[in-house]
């Protein structure tokens, strides 16, 4: 009935505030607080999923069959890792001087976290999402020699958020930075980290030189539960731009 359609129109017109107000909402909740006073604001793109596994990343297969793939995500692309009781890392050599650019932003997203998973243990320390950033050259990532590196992880609950876990096979060496636990399934999700901080709290002094290994690792090879997570994007935050951060 005309009379119905009229009101159906004008009550769809009044929920429209409100919807653009859930939106804009949820689309805040997904990305991090803007910089604060002082922070570095020249972006450097370090990776997009639109290109990555097309420029110079290296496929580490660290235990059993993986594979990494570009998916399509709406009307954008994402990174897959596909893991079956394996382990496994995208990585790329870099260098980073986290003294002129040491700030990272990235995008991720897990719908399933494998159960059971909890990295202060060596028997269940799987991981469904993290980035890696080794402060040094750690020469084969299949058998890595020691550097110290920070790895920041979207943990199961039983890691709680913002604690820091000394990994329990590179003792003094690794340490994860708990960003993002539980929660699977929420979406996308924007993160912000300050590397030069984040390495001073890990190991109690500036960082000795420049980042040369970032890498997106997944795994599940301990207790081979499901996992499913998506990259999409990093952007280095810097007071002035690096010349190339990506060595020839």
């Amino acid at each position: 009935m005309p009379g119905n359609d009229a009101q159906c129109t004008r009550r769809r017109r009044a929920l429209w505030p409100l919807a653009a107000l859930v939106v804009a909402g949820c689309a805040a909740a997904m990305r991090p607080p803007p910089p604060a006073a002082g922070e570095p604001v020249l972006p450097y793109p370090l990776f997009a999923a639109s290109d990555a596994l097309m420029k110079s990343w290296r496929f580490i297969r660290i235990w059993g069959q993986s594979e990494w793939r570009l998916i399509a995500d709406g009307d954008d692309v994402a990174i897959e890792p596909v893991v079956d009781g394996s382990s496994t890392a995208l990585a790329r050599w870099v260098q980073i001087d986290t003294e002129t650019c040491p700030v990272v932003e990235w995008s991720w997203r897990v719908d399933r976290l494998p159960e059971g998973a909890d990295l202060a243990v060596r028997a269940t320390d799987d991981v469904a999402a993290s980035l890696v950033f080794a402060f040094g050259d750690p020469g084969a990532l299949s058998n890595p020699r020691p550097v110290p590196t920070l790895r920041y992880v979207w943990s199961t609950p039983a890691n709680a958020a913002g604690s820091v876990i000394e990994s329990p096979y590179f003792i003094g060496t690794l340490y994860s930075f708990v960003v993002r636990s539980g929660g699977a399934g929420e979406g996308w999700h924007t993160e912000r980290r300050n590397l030069r901080e984040d390495y001073q709290r890990a190991f109690g002094e500036a960082p000795p030189g420049p980042v040369e290994v970032m890498a997106l690792f997944t795994d599940n090879d301990h207790l081979e539960a499901p996992l499913h997570s998506l990259y999409r994007a990093a952007t280095l935050y810097c007071t002035e731009l690096p010349d190339e951060a990506f060595p020839s």
